[in-house]
């Protein structure tokens, strides 16, 4: 799963977001450069400084709880952020606020439009949630609610899934 998100998900978002700061003499790699627009506190630099912790070549999970933290009081209704969050409480073994979070992923996606990068984030928290399905089952219901099976919105991959 972590290789699907890294390659499919994360990275060209992160890629998109970095950007180039001009012609400069020294190398600084993206997440540096994250790092360094994260620090002003900007909501949306802070988000992608979480998933970059996560998921990015040279990233340290451990550093992504802050970040993402911060991001989720000024976005609390970014699909990107909810993922983010539930991938750290996964890594950390908080099995019930991971299954919330995923859950959240899954509520924004029905709240929001229904574009390919939407419905492949909702895939994504669908296979996280798929983690927990035998050992707590009653959660994953939960988390699940928000969608159905016959929900056209969700695009037919994600149906199969569900």
């Amino acid at each position: 799963m972590r290789t699907f998100l890294r390659k499919g998900l994360v990275l060209p978002l992160l890629l998109a977001t970095a950007g180039c700061g001009g012609a400069s003499h020294v190398q600084v790699s993206p997440l540096d450069a994250l790092r360094a627009r994260a620090a002003d506190g900007d909501p949306l630099a802070l988000r992608d400084l979480g998933l970059a912790e996560l998921f990015a070549d040279g990233g340290e999970a451990m550093r992504a709880a802050g970040p993402l933290a911060k991001a989720a009081e000024f976005l609390p209704e970014d699909p990107w952020v909810a993922f983010g969050r539930a991938t750290e409480f996964e890594l950390h073994g908080d099995r019930h606020r991971a299954i919330d979070s995923y859950g959240r992923v899954l509520h924004l996606f029905r709240k929001g439009p229904a574009d390919p990068e939407r419905r492949a984030l909702a895939e994504a928290a669908l296979y996280g949630l798929a983690e927990y399905v035998e050992s707590d089952p009653d959660a994953v219901r939960r988390a699940l609610s928000p969608l159905s099976p016959g929900d056209e919105a969700i695009g037919l991959r994600l149906r199969r899934n569900l």
